[in-house]
């Protein structure tokens, strides 16, 4: 039997369309979805529509789990929040019942599956690093295990050893002796650098996993986001696809013949009524130019608004936003990018994120910066903002150990500060893609030229599995910069 294995398709039309066509077309018996149909994206009748059509089996999702009243949404963040509702209002009672009737975990011939782990899967806890998959293979006996959740595709092992590892996602045949979890990643919001739909096959007579990333219409997609009005933040992959545009090596033509390109007629009045037709032509011609250039100008203007209104985000530079080295106690675990110019969609930062308010009067730049009268020196941050705004810069993240705990800090050197707030902070991403701070130490005053140093700990130790960043928040107008970054794993 072969099983088409998909999770976390978050309504998005185009997406699953590619992968349903990819799915036939290796001619999988039977289709196993693990839940979070809707949520975030701007289809959510349409995708539930053929999940209801084409899926044999479906486990529930978190998302699905809050539609349906099986879970509080009170944990997910204002633009979860925001979609949950208005998808409410695009769905009926029969969508409703059709969730609260899904099960939570399910059984197969030598797999089980959940959406986020198997031993406790109404508390959808992420499993991000071997260590969390302990639990699931405690709760089950099964060779295979298939997750989603964290939209990132993964495998986890153990072996007769009894350490759990990650391995490389690849396609893999079970080996006896070991146990695995797949996470099979995400159809409709995919959260690993790339900007592919991932899911699995299972062929459970050969036991073997094989690991699918397909192609999607992306634009589409951000045209059916826009028209719903909905934010375009939790979909990150969009931010990928607008780093990687293909650029024009030539100017566009039709390579259709002209309309007037046509035998011309013996009859002279024929002429005559062509040449009047050329004229009306010409005149609708500079109409359409005209009108052109009115939407043009009220795109301009609108775009213009809604940077203002939402801010820009610049990831990280593809591939560098992976996990941060847990180092020895007392190390500090960040590593600064090269100097380079004011962060843009072409010129990102490795390992760092960057957010602007108001990009059009801010930017921020890696800068060397001189710390002693000898001359020497450090790596570190000039944040510009021209009038009063919010910016973030965040590092890679870090899954923190269990009983862990850490601290940030920083030095700070104001050019030039107007007022407002700084502050370094270590903040923790949430379940459902938002985040809080942990730890902080704001500054909201001090004199230009001055230096100030910022710290602050987590004082409590951490549960285990949190994803953390060290991150710089800032919410002010004047020219700073900030060196010295460290992220400390304490005792």
């Amino acid at each position: 039997m072969l099983y088409a294995i998909v999770s976390d398709l978050h309504a998005n039309r185009q997406a699953w369309q590619a992968v349903l066509t990819d799915i036939r077309g290796h001619g999988a018996n039977d289709i196993i979805c693990l839940g979070d149909v809707v949520g975030y994206g701007p289809a959510p009748a349409n995708v539930l529509a053929s999940v209801h059509t084409h899926v044999r089996h479906l486990v529930l999702g978190n998302h699905d789990a809050a539609l349906c009243g099986r879970l509080s949404p009170e944990h997910f963040n204002a633009d979860a929040r925001r979609i949950l509702e208005w998808t409410r209002g695009r769905l009926d009672a029969r969508a409703v019942a059709f969730f609260r009737q899904a099960p939570l975990v399910l059984e197969g011939n030598g797999f089980r599956c959940a959406h986020a782990e198997v031993s406790a899967p109404a508390r959808y806890r992420y499993l991000f690093a071997p260590a969390d998959a302990a639990p699931t293979w405690q709760a089950c006996a099964e060779a295979l295990c298939f997750v989603g959740h964290t939209h990132r595709p993964a495998i986890f092992v153990i072996g007769a050893s009894g350490v759990p590892r990650e391995a490389p996602v690849q396609d893999f045949a079970v080996e006896e002796g070991k146990r695995f979890v797949v996470n099979v990643g995400s159809v409709g919001q995919p959260r690993d650098g790339g900007m592919l739909a991932s899911y699995c096959l299972l062929d459970s007579e050969r036991r073997s996993v094989f690991f699918r990333q397909v192609p999607f219409d992306v634009d589409g997609y951000r045209r059916d986001l826009e028209a719903a009005g909905l934010p375009a933040g939790p979909s990150h992959f969009l931010d990928v696809a607008a780093s990687r545009h293909i650029p024009a090596v030539r100017e566009m033509v039709t390579f259709r013949p002209p309309a007037d390109e046509v035998e011309k007629a013996s009859v002279a009045t024929i002429e005559q009524y062509a040449r009047a037709a050329r004229r009306w032509r010409g005149v609708g011609l500079l109409a359409l130019t005209l009108s052109l250039l009115l939407v043009l100008a009220g795109y301009l203007a609108w775009r213009q608004y809604r940077l203002a209104k939402e801010g820009v985000t610049f990831a990280a530079a593809p591939g560098s936003d992976v996990f941060l080295d847990l180092g020895p106690v007392g190390e500090n675990l960040l590593a600064m990018p090269e100097p380079v110019g004011a962060v843009a969609a072409e010129n990102r930062l490795n390992g760092w994120s960057v957010w602007l308010g108001v990009p059009r009067r801010q930017h921020v730049a890696v800068e060397e910066v001189v710390t002693s009268e000898s001359g020497g020196g450090t790596r570190g941050f000039r944040l510009v903002s021209e009038t009063r705004g919010a910016l973030v810069v965040r590092s890679r993240p870090l899954v923190a150990p269990t009983g862990s705990r850490f601290r940030a800090q920083a030095q700070f050197r104001a050019r030039r500060f107007d007022g407002g707030t700084v502050e370094v902070a270590i903040i923790e991403e949430l379940a459902e893609g938002g985040e809080r701070v942990l730890a902080r130490s704001k500054a909201r005053k001090f004199a230009s030229s001055s230096r100030l140093s910022l710290s602050d700990t987590i004082e409590r130790p951490l549960g285990g599995g949190e994803r953390i960043r060290f991150a710089i928040l800032a919410d002010f107008a004047g020219d700073v910069s900030i060196h010295k970054c460290e992220l400390l794993r304490r005792e």
